[in-house]
């Protein structure tokens, strides 16, 4: 099962990458106006709202609607990640913005953590059961390194993704696309094909893991052809294989793995 992510995405901003550099001192994003959340929104909505969504609950951009984004605890380190983006994921530097502007954008992403969060339907304990079992998640998944390696990762998945997000991953895996797990599918001279998750790619090359999480490597030149699929997921939709019950302990149990072990 697959539920992309930009999987890093703007969670994995809030991590050690960015805490070795001394945090440069900004107005307390307390502070704004209600002018100035106004504006913010405006930027947000034009900059964000695409890969956040427009609550900032979460879409191939991580759930922001949280009272504390985990290793952003600072305006500083907020601030910053706006500006700056995550070199090697998907969250983009935004250059084209002004100090203020980063600045009013960070004081209304603030804001969004005062949403109240999603009712959760569902039991996690069961919601475990059908991951492990019916679902046959692990296949693919893995919770803290147990499990395939073929999807993403999902120790935080609850943290980085909201309940109505993950529901929709769920079911229609394909409309969940990030480049960051853009599906590859390679002809060989030979007229073999491969198929798989890319891994790394570059002007000459290209790297990607095949469902059995056999890594391939090839010269471009040296192949027949290459596709990258976009908007498609190797993930099964589970619309109609689960029954309603089934599909809310499934998301409750995705929503409850926040990184702790």
């Amino acid at each position: 099962m697959r539920v992309a992510l930009q999987i890093l995405g703007f969670a994995l901003a809030l991590s050690g990458g960015f805490a070795q550099t001394a945090p440069e001192k900004v107005a307390p994003l307390s502070s704004a106006t209600a002018e100035d959340l106004a504006r913010g929104k405006r930027l947000y909505d034009s900059q964000c709202s695409q890969c956040h969504g427009p609550k900032g609950d979460g879409g191939t951009g991580a759930n922001l609607a949280q009272p504390s984004l985990r290793l952003a605890t600072t305006d500083e380190a907020l601030v910053r990640i706006i500006r700056e983006g995550i070199p090697g994921t998907d969250m983009p530097a935004t250059p084209a913005m002004t100090e203020h502007e980063w600045w009013l954008t960070a004081a209304y992403v603030r804001t969004l953590g005062k949403i109240p969060p999603e009712k959760i339907a569902g039991d996690p304990e069961r919601g475990k059961l059908i991951f492990t079992g019916k679902g046959g998640c692990t296949a693919c998944h893995s919770i803290h390194g147990r499990g395939g390696r073929f999807g993403p990762e999902l120790g935080d998945i609850g943290a980085r993704r909201s309940a109505s997000h993950l529901r929709q991953s769920v079911l229609a895996p394909d409309a969940d696309f990030t480049e960051r797990y853009a599906f590859v599918r390679a002809r060989l001279a030979s007229g073999e094909t491969l198929s798989g998750i890319r891994l790394n790619e570059d002007t000459f090359s290209i790297q990607f893991m095949d469902a059995s999480e056999r890594i391939h490597s090839f010269w471009k030149k040296d192949l027949a052809q290459l596709e990258i699929l976009r908007n498609y997921s190797p993930m099964p939709p589970y619309a109609g294989r689960l029954s309603a019950t089934e599909l809310d302990d499934l998301v409750a149990y995705l929503v409850s793995l926040r990184g702790s072990k």
